[in-house]
C-alpha cells in the first residue's frame, strides 16, 4: 500500500521507488495506490498563494510545516507503474466532499486510487 506516501518524495526519485517496490512483488502481488490529484482543493490553493516561494517544482509543493506534497495525474501514475512492468486495474480520480462543521466549510478534495498488478 502507498497511501499519501508518494507525494512526499521528489519526482525524480518516484520512478526509483516505485521500480524498486515493484521488483519485490511477487507475479499476482499488487500496488495499491492513493494520493492527492491535480486540481484538489490544496493544489488550487498553493497555485494562488503568493510569494510563490512554497512551490518547489511543478506540481510540487512545501507546506508551511516542511511537509511535501505533489498532486498527481492518472496519466503521470501509469506511467510510472507500466515503466516498472505493472498493469493498471484500475487508475481514477475520486472526488469526494469533506465537511468541517466547526467552521461551516464544504471542501471539494480529489485524489487518484488505483491498483496495479504485476504480470
Amino acid at each position: 500500500m502507498i497511501i499519501f506516501v508518494l507525494s512526499a518524495v521528489s519526482p525524480e526519485k518516484m520512478s526509483s521507488l516505485i521500480n524498486k517496490l515493484a521488483k519485490l512483488l511477487k507475479v499476482g502481488g499488487s500496488i495499491l495506490f492513493r494520493d492527492y490529484a491535480e486540481e484538489d482543493m490544496a493544489h488550487i490553493r498553493f497555485q494562488k498563494q503568493k510569494p510563490k516561494n512554497n512551490k518547489l517544482g511543478e506540481n510540487f509543493f512545501v507546506r508551511h510545516d516542511g511537509t511535501r506534497s505533489y498532486f498527481f495525474s492518472i496519466e503521470f501514475i501509469a506511467e510510472l507503474m507500466t515503466n516498472a512492468g505493472l498493469v493498471a486495474e484500475s487508475n481514477n480520480y475520486m472526488n469526494k466532499e469533506v465537511t468541517n462543521a466547526k467552521m461551516n466549510i464544504v471542501m471539494q478534495r480529489r485524489f487518484i486510487q488505483g491498483k496495479f498488478t504485476k504480470q
